[in-house]
Order: structure tokens, then C-alpha cells, then sequence
């Protein structure tokens, strides 16, 4: 499903201003961020709060994966270079 098809965004004039004044995103001081939606329809809240938080995990936690993995991979030839100075 597409969150676009959702009865709660399609009768919505504006769907982005929609979720842009209802849609609540927070992490305080924590690393855990909290998704919240005031909505008439529990489905389609639960949907669209579910993508949103999908759509952070892709574009926030696997990018920080990957940056970690690209340094981790560079410190190691970093480190077989230096051994190989060291011999």
C-alpha cells in the first residue's frame, strides 16, 4: 500500500500541509524518536506512522550503518598499511 491511498491523506486538499500540522516527530535527549498522528481512522494513523518511521530507519540509522562500516573498513587498511611500515 502507498500511504497517498490512505482515505485520511486523499481527502485531504493539501496532504503534505495535512501531515505537515498533524504529524508530531521527537527524540528529547534520547536516541529514540517518538511518531505521533491525531487522526479519526486508527488504520490509516498506525499506516502513516509506520511509514514515517520506516522512512527514518532507511534514511537516518542504515546511513549511520554504512558510514560506520565505510570508516571501520578504512581504519583496517589503515592499519595493515602502518604493520606493513612497522616490518
Amino acid at each position: 500500500y502507498r500511504i497517498a491511498d490512505l482515505p485520511t491523506l486523499r481527502e485531504q486538499k493539501d496532504p503534505i500541509k495535512y501531515l505537515d500540522e498533524r504529524l508530531a516527530v521527537s527524540n528529547g535527549d534520547t536516541e529514540v524518536i517518538r511518531v505521533s498522528l491525531d487522526g479519526d481512522r486508527p488504520d490509516d494513523v498506525r499506516k502513516i506512522v509506520d511509514a514515517v518511521k520506516d522512512a527514518y530507519y532507511r534514511e537516518v540509522v542504515e546511513r549511520e550503518v554504512r558510514e560506520k562500516r565505510e570508516f571501520r573498513v578504512k581504519v583496517e587498511k589503515a592499519q595493515t598499511a602502518l604493520a606493513e611500515l612497522l616490518k
